[in-house]
């Protein structure tokens, strides 16, 4: 199981401890870009081919709501599963 793999699976099982440098290793490994949102002190990531485009403070540690609305619009649950899947 690779890095992005490991990474994916620990923010889907455990979305309560969520750490924006794991957030961000995720986004930019599924192809998101990345772009600061001017003086503050959020992200905006931005995946062309989706077309979504999701904000999330640069903050430790990262709350719920974000994490879960990023496996949400991502996909990231069936990504899980399938890794689940591989590895039973």
């Amino acid at each position: 199981m690779g890095k992005l793999e490991k990474r994916i699976r620990k923010l889907v099982s455990q979305p309560n401890n969520g750490d924006y440098e794991e957030l961000r290793y995720v986004l930019l490994g599924i192809g998101c870009s990345e772009r600061m949102g001017g003086k503050g002190s959020h992200v905006i990531f931005t995946h062309q081919k989706a077309e979504i485009s999701i904000t999330v403070p640069i903050q430790k540690p990262l709350r719920r709501s974000y994490v879960l609305n990023v496996i949400k619009l991502f996909g990231l649950k069936e990504t899980y599963d399938e890794i689940i899947g591989r590895l039973s």
